[in-house]
């Protein structure tokens, strides 16, 4: 009882609501490099896939999420392949759609490579 009134004055103090540090209401976790490797993965897939013809915007997306890999994760052991695939990618888009606009955009992440 007396450690419920400490957490109910505490919560009132600092203007949180009463129900909003349970355990249900807290962030979820941060994703793995493995979780958002594997979801790279399979977005590249679809984006490579024979049938599809993917925007040039998909393809971004597709290089973002490896990049994201890289920024969450940098000492993970799927860095190494995310930017590999996202210069893959970055390359495809090129030959694919050799814009102005592909030229600056994408072969950015292959500076990412070299090193620092």
């Amino acid at each position: 009882m007396k450690h419920r009134l400490i957490a109910t004055l505490v919560l009132a103090i600092s203007g949180a609501a009463p129900g909003s540090l349970t355990p249900a209401a807290s962030a979820a976790p941060p994703e793995t490099a493995r979780a958002m490797y594997t979801r790279a993965m399979a977005e590249e897939r679809a984006v490579r896939a024979e049938s599809a013809t993917p925007t040039l915007a998909q393809i971004h997306h597709v290089i973002a999420s490896y990049e994201a890999i890289v920024r969450k994760h940098p000492a993970s052991g799927y860095c190494d392949n995310a930017l590999w695939q996202g210069g893959s990618l970055a390359l495809l888009a090129f030959e694919r759609q050799p814009t102005a606009h592909a030229r600056r955009a994408e072969p950015e992440p292959l500076a990412y490579r070299t090193v620092r």
